[in-house]
C-alpha cells in the first residue's frame, strides 16, 4: 500500500481499525484514536453527533446526565415575567412536581414591590 495513503487512512481512522489478523477489522478504538478522528469536527458536528449518540444508547444518556447533574450551573432556572402575585411557595410548589428542589427563590424587582404593596 502507498504510505501516503496508508497515512491518509490513519488520519481518518481506518487503518487503526486493522487487528492485523487476515485483514480484518476491529470495532474497538483506543481513546486516543478515537480523539484524532473527531479533534477536527465543529461544536455542530459534535453536538449533533453527540445528540444522536444520546438518544440511541442508554449508557451514552446517563454519562450526559451525570455530568449534568454535577455541575450545579447546568440545575438553575431563571424564570421572567412571572405575575405579581407569584409567591416562593407557589413557586416550590408548582416546580416540585417535577422533582426535588434545592431551592426557590421569587426576587421581587422595585417596581413589582411597588405594585405589591399599593395593592
Amino acid at each position: 500500500m502507498d504510505m501516503l495513503k496508508k497515512r491518509k487512512l490513519d488520519e481518518n481512522g481506518i487503518g487503526m481499525l486493522n487487528d492485523g489478523i487476515n485483514g480484518s477489522v476491529s470495532s474497538r478504538l483506543m481513546p486516543q484514536d478515537a480523539r484524532k478522528i473527531i479533534e477536527r469536527f465543529s461544536t455542530d458536528q459534535l453536538l449533533d453527533i453527540l445528540q444522536e449518540a444520546v438518544v440511541r444508547h442508554t449508557d451514552v444518556l446517563e454519562i450526559v446526565r451525570l455530568t449534568a447533574d454535577s455541575d450545579i450551573s447546568q440545575r438553575k432556572l431563571f424564570i421572567r415575567g412571572l405575575a405579581a402575585e407569584t409567591t416562593t411557595e407557589g413557586l416550590r410548589s408548582l416546580f416540585s412536581n417535577y422533582g426535588d428542589l434545592d431551592e426557590a427563590i421569587v426576587i421581587l424587582d422595585k417596581s413589582r414591590l411597588r405594585r405589591l404593596m399599593a395593592a
